[in-house]
């Protein structure tokens, strides 16, 4: 019988001491410890507490928030931490500068700061003309310009 429970406690063992080598805060003597423990109940709580010691200073110091967005001035910026308020679903602006790279990426800075690129072979819009942004299907944005409307990701 006590066979029988060594041999299913080697791999339970293998498997904290490889956590152990990767995490320098268990130390070797809280492992036997709970090893030596005879009960397997107490002795998979004892596992349980150590392992619930260890982690929870790793959880929350990668657990802080980041600073979201102004609602208008982060539309469209991907943020993984804390997504732009739902409120704002299309914004109007002025169009300060627009340029074509060789592959017909048309890159456009707007009034407010934002810069938008979009596929196009035709060519930037005017400059001091009005464009409108709005969020698509998906997690993407429509660019509407002249009257002709692209799929835009901002880029700044």
């Amino acid at each position: 019988m006590r066979r029988v429970a060594w041999l299913t406690l080697c791999p339970l063992l293998g498997a904290l001491g490889a956590a152990a080598a990767a995490s320098p805060t268990v130390s070797l003597s809280e492992l036997t410890h709970c090893a030596q423990i005879p009960a397997i109940d107490q002795r998979l709580a004892c596992y349980d507490t150590l392992a619930a010691s260890k982690m929870a200073p790793a959880a929350t110091a990668a657990g802080g928030t980041g600073a979201a967005p102004a609602a208008a001035g982060g539309f469209g910026m991907s943020t993984h931490v804390s997504p732009v308020e739902e409120s704002v679903k299309e914004i109007t602006a002025r169009v300060v500068n627009g340029s074509v790279d060789r592959q017909g990426t048309v890159y456009v800075a707007l009034d407010n700061g934002q810069s938008w690129s979009y596929i196009d072979r035709d060519g930037p819009p005017a400059n001091g003309s009005e464009v409108q942004i709005r969020r698509a299907s998906l997690g993407s944005y429509l660019l509407t310009a002249n009257h002709h409307t692209f799929r835009a990701q901002r880029t700044k």
